[in-house]
């Protein structure tokens, strides 16, 4: 352990002292048995200083973004050995809390768990290849009951600048920016809450970044170019004075972009696709055999700029994918139609791609086993 500790010492030096020993302390802690609290790591290990540790997990100004950077290089580093593309994964993870005092602590959805919550939710990124998988960046989510309570914020000691709220796409977003000069990755994937975000979705092709996307089934897109127009003026309404004389008010002007095309629901192209039009894919090897699934792909449209009239209609492939008896159904969104920067996928190639995040949801899933398991709490 001493001798990984040591390759991040340079992340520890403060001035003229470097705090790696006191890494060194409370990385041993977490691994004992028992409580993994300040003052249980410091009885477990006799050359510890209570003091000390709680110095360099409070007060102590060491660069925490530099170690999660150097952890990335490492992780891209040793992706850079093994085969097959590799993904960057946007997923979440929660934290079952009872108190209201640790950071961004609120009653919120907790994934782990399935349900709503008191706890802590993080947004991570991680590298995946293959069957491999790691985490490289991670951000504590801010509820807005926090980013609106300034003395909370105060007591909990939290930066200025980490004071503002951002949503969980807005999070990840800024994780792909600071990462960007760090590791290399041939697409990014996520699971609904980010395939649905218009704001991540744009930014990540405007930055020519090639996105695996899930989305929910009741998303309503078009299969047919929409073409825009400016709508008609409405008719003129009669109204009528306070003494009951009428008058005529012009309708609204013309302004706002409208479509006489009908949009359809991703779960209806599902169920009115024929069966010629669906493929058996075999994935993977697993303990049960190789892991198939039933699925197609289709060219559409997304228009969601009614609300804010904006023009941008988005041209994207959908993939929807499935157990052989039609159970874990997937809907997925792939920005490689008539895109200059990315060449058409397979749909071997895509449905690869859509099925990656089952890594990433299963080291959060051993995460939290082996944390009940010694009562280590990640925080």
């Amino acid at each position: 352990m001493y001798h990984l500790i040591n390759r991040y010492k340079p992340c520890f030096q403060c001035g003229k002292r470097n705090s790696s020993d006191k890494c060194q302390h409370y990385v041993e802690g977490l691994f004992h048995w028992g409580k993994s609290n300040i003052s249980a790591m410091s009885e477990q290990i006799a050359y510890a200083d209570q003091q000390a540790m709680n110095h360099f997990i409070s007060d102590s100004p060491w660069d925490a973004q530099a170690v999660i950077r150097q952890v990335a290089q490492d992780v891209h580093q040793a992706f850079s050995k093994g085969k097959g593309k590799k993904g960057l994964l946007i997923d979440e993870s929660g934290w079952k809390k009872t108190g209201k005092h640790s950071v961004g602590v609120a009653r919120q959805y907790l994934g782990n768990i399935g349900k709503t919550d008191n706890g802590q939710v993080g947004v991570f990124l991680a590298l995946t290849q293959a069957d491999k998988v790691a985490l490289v960046q991670g951000k504590l989510y801010l509820p807005q009951e926090w980013t609106h309570n300034a003395s909370r914020c105060d007591t909990a000691k939290i930066p200025l600048a980490a004071r503002g709220y951002n949503t969980k796409p807005q999070f990840a977003l800024q994780m792909i920016h600071q990462l960007a000069d760090t590791i290399s990755y041939d697409w990014i994937g996520g699971d609904g809450l980010y395939g649905n975000s218009p704001e991540l979705r744009h930014s990540l092709h405007q930055m020519g970044k090639l996105y695996v996307l899930d989305s929910r089934e009741d998303l309503q897109v078009y299969l047919q170019d929409p073409a825009l127009y400016i709508g008609e003026q409405a008719p003129p309404q009669q109204t009528y004075n306070k003494d009951g004389g009428r008058r005529k008010k012009m309708g609204r002007a013309k302004c706002r972009y409208t479509t006489d095309a009908k949009r359809v629901k991703l779960q209806e192209i599902g169920v009115n696709s024929k069966d010629e039009e669906w493929s058996i894919l075999k994935l993977r090897k697993g303990t049960k055999g190789w892991l198939k699934r039933k699925a197609l792909i289709k060219s559409v449209y997304l228009w969601q700029g009614q609300r804010d009239n904006n023009p941008y209609v988005e041209k994207l492939r959908v993939v929807i994918s499935q157990d052989m008896n039609g159970e874990n159904i997937k809907y997925t969104l792939i920005n490689d139609w008539d895109n200059p920067l990315h060449e058409e996928h397979s749909l071997q190639e895509v449905v690869y791609m859509q099925m990656q995040r089952h890594f990433i949801e299963k080291s959060f899933r051993e995460i939290n086993r082996i944390a009940e398991a010694t009562a280590i709490r990640f925080c």
